[in-house]
């Protein structure tokens, strides 16, 4: 759940800067990326893509690179962790693995929050930016 906010929230971060960039280029330039552009953004983009897009839209390098680190764990999280824990032996071992991989689970949802707080006071900036300007 938290990188799917994560995704969400890069997704408005993206929108709300498109908007900030044409409304304030000057009255010759405008800034409108293609309706093709705003649906993947909107609906096909995963985690990893729009964190491509963002980094080339924001200053906060060291934010898109900790995020493009935790979107191979996202991954994990998403596709595998239920798989997963569907083939764990009913036995003392099976219970151990499972707990030691319920962790990493555990750890990747930490980061993942940790993640979304950051990119969250970012989000706060790009709105007020907005507010002023769109």
């Amino acid at each position: 759940m938290h990188y799917q906010m994560v995704e969400d929230l890069l997704r408005n971060c993206i929108l709300l800067s498109y908007e900030i960039l044409n409304a304030s280029s000057h009255e010759k330039v405008t800034y409108k990326p293609s309706q093709k552009h705003l649906d993947d953004i909107r609906k096909r983009k995963g985690l990893g893509g729009l964190v491509d897009v963002f980094e080339t839209l924001t200053h906060h390098k060291d934010l898109c690179a900790r995020i493009k680190q935790e979107a191979a764990n996202r991954n994990i999280v998403a596709h595998r962790a239920a798989a997963d824990y569907l083939q764990f032996p009913l036995s003392k071992d099976g219970a151990e693995e499972c707990f030691l991989r319920a962790s990493d689970i555990d750890e990747f949802a930490t980061k993942a929050s940790w993640l979304y707080e950051d990119l969250y006071r970012v989000h706060e900036e790009i709105e007020k930016i907005h507010g002023e300007i769109v």
